[in-house]
C-alpha cells in the first residue's frame, strides 16, 4: 500500500453526508477537505459504510450491492481520487463494512427468496432462514456467517475494496 501504517493511528471517523455540507457531500467534496483533516493531525480516516444502499439517505448500514460505492456520493473514479490524494498526504483510508444483514434489494436475497413465506428461501446459501436480524427493529435479513458460501462472498468483497479502490484497510463487523 502507498501508506505505511504507523503503530499509533489517529483516526477520524466520518460519514460523508454529515461531514461535508450539501451540495458538496461527495467524494470530490471530501477530497477538497483533506488539507483540513491533515491539519488536525490525523493519520487515518475511517469512512462509515459507502457500499450502495437502499434509498437515497442512509448511514450505509443497509447496504445492498456490496461491490459498488453508493451513487449519491459521486462516480467511483472520484472515490479513487480521494483515496489516492489521502495516501499522498500520508493519510490511511479505512472502510467500515458491516455484514449483519441486508434488505430485499440485495441480489443475494432476491435470487433465493421464498415469496410465499416472505423470507429467505431454505436453500439460500448466504442468509439465515429467520426473517429479521433483529425482529424488534426489523433490521433486515440476517447473513449466515456459518456458511462457507457467505464467507467466500465476504472475502471477494473485501479483496475488491482493497485492490480496486486501494483502501488501506477495512474494519469489518457482523455477527
Amino acid at each position: 500500500f502507498p501508506v505505511t501504517i504507523q503503530e499509533d493511528l489517529i483516526i477520524y471517523e466520518l460519514h460523508i453526508r454529515d461531514f461535508v455540507e450539501s451540495p458538496n457531500n461527495t467524494y470530490a467534496g471530501l477530497r477538497a477537505r483533506l488539507p483540513y483533516l491533515r491539519d488536525l493531525g490525523i493519520n487515518a480516516i475511517k469512512l462509515m459504510p459507502i457500499a450502495e444502499f437502499e434509498g437515497n439517505s442512509s448511514w450505509g448500514y443497509n447496504n445492498a450491492f456490496f461491490f459498488a460505492p453508493d451513487k449519491f456520493y459521486g462516480p467511483r473514479e472520484e472515490l479513487k481520487r480521494f483515496i489516492d490524494e489521502a495516501h499522498g498526504m500520508g493519510i490511511a483510508v479505512i472502510l467500515d463494512i458491516v455484514w449483519n444483514h441486508s434488505f430485499r434489494q440485495s441480489p443475494l436475497l432476491r435470487m433465493y427468496y421464498d415469496e410465499a413465506r416472505n423470507r429467505p428461501a431454505d436453500n439460500n446459501p448466504w442468509y439465515m432462514d429467520q426473517i429479521f436480524a433483529n425482529p424488534a427493529m426489523q433490521w433486515g435479513y440476517k447473513f449466515d456467517h456459518g456458511s462457507q458460501y457467505f464467507r467466500d462472498f465476504m472475502d471477494r468483497a473485501h479483496h475488491h475494496w482493497l485492490t480496486e479502490y486501494r483502501f488501506t484497510g477495512l474494519i469489518v463487523t457482523g455477527k
